[in-house]
């Protein structure tokens, strides 16, 4: 101890301290063995002579651990036994020089530090556009809820943009001129119903009158711009809905099938659950894959509760349009107006002449 190169405080606590251990520890074993006065010198040696023993067999064991050094920097026995911290740091620094050449050459460190820096950067960058992103959500949930919009079923918000407005005097003379022709129409056919149903089936009747419906929906509505309107009326040994008329064009028949939909998914289910007609641009999520979605981009679709049975709608009213830019403001438009209110009361007016859920169902002649 008194060889380390620490501090003169040190030394002495070292050299005291160790001393009394000494003189304690063979204190107590003479004490303890009952040994004598004069054989006291003997224990001493013995004492003194173990501990160089034991001392040595662990310099030996330390100085062969010395000899497996993998180090360029050696550090020296002397220089631990001496307690030399600045040549211990050189070693421990050394060997940490050759682990991380040894790393950097067998993986690559460098690469992988600028991986990891990079991978960190991304983090971050990403952090920062996800609370963009949100702080962007956030804004527009505010503008949205100061500016127009317009609420349609189901828990869809369309802001209305100003060009809407300056279309809003064509919509509105489209669908006066609409009413005012569908209801002329239904007047004048239930008049000659009777004389209908002397020569035709009822089925035949109601499907001459839905053909003349859909004429109308898509000459005022729509100008027949890349548009189809058809019915589908209920199957109940299926509980399907199932194509019963469809017209596209200016008023031509559509001559292709159309998908069945199970009448307790898709829109119609939505449409029936909400009581109000549904847009599918709206309610994407809610949509059955009919498989034309390539062809047919944006559709509205409606259903009539009061022509029901067993509690499901017999009819339902679907207009399918090619180009949704084209057309989406105005269906948004006729579900926020509830357009198949008018179209419920034209189909009411006939049915008390028959009945819509007997022709509907019944097999065609």
């Amino acid at each position: 101890m008194l060889l380390r190169f620490d501090a003169s405080w040190i030394k002495a606590l070292s050299l005291s301290g160790g001393a009394s251990i000494l003189i304690g520890e063979f204190l107590a074993f003479a004490k303890l063995l009952g040994i004598t006065e004069e054989n006291r010198s003997a224990m001493l040696v013995s004492l003194l002579s173990s501990w160089l023993v034991v001392f040595s067999i662990l310099l030996i064991i330390l100085l062969q651990s010395f000899k497996r050094q993998e180090t360029k920097y050696k550090i020296q026995t002397w220089e631990i036994l001496l307690g030399d911290k600045k040549a211990i740091d050189h070693y421990y620094n050394s060997k940490k020089d050759e682990i991380a050449k040894k790393v950097e050459g067998e993986y690559n460190f460098d690469k992988l530090t600028e991986m990891k820096a990079n991978l960190d950067k991304e983090k971050q960058e990403i952090e920062r556009e996800k609370t963009y992103l949100n702080s962007i959500k956030d804004d527009v949930g505010e503008i949205l809820d100061k500016k127009h919009k317009l609420d349609i079923p189901t828990d869809f918000k369309f802001p209305i943009k100003s060009e809407f407005f300056q279309l809003l005097p064509r919509y509105i003379k489209s669908i006066s001129e609409f009413e005012h022709h569908l209801s002329s129409f239904t007047d004048s056919f239930v008049i000659d119903l009777d004389t209908k149903r002397d020569r035709h089936t009822d089925t035949q009747i109601l499907k001459t009158y839905l053909n003349g419906m859909s004429y109308y929906i898509g000459q005022y509505l729509f100008d027949w711009r890349d548009v189809r309107v058809h019915f589908r009326k209920i199957n109940q040994s299926t509980n399907n809905y199932e194509k019963f008329v469809a017209v596209h064009r200016t008023g031509q028949d559509y001559l292709e099938d159309l998908t069945e939909i199970p009448a307790d998914s898709g829109l119609i289910a939505l449409a029936i659950e909400s009581k109000r007609s549904v847009v599918y641009s709206a309610n994407r999520k809610f949509a059955f894959d009919t498989g034309s979605n390539h062809i047919w981009k944006d559709y509205i679709t409606m259903i009539f509760e009061k022509l029901n049975i067993e509690g499901k709608p017999v009819l339902t009213l679907g207009v399918s349009v090619k180009h949704h830019i084209d057309h989406k403001e105005m269906l948004y438009f006729l579900s926020y107006i509830q357009i198949e209110q008018v179209i419920q009361e034209n189909l009411l007016k006939l049915d008390e002449g028959f009945s819509i859920c007997q022709a509907a169902l019944s097999e065609a002649a």
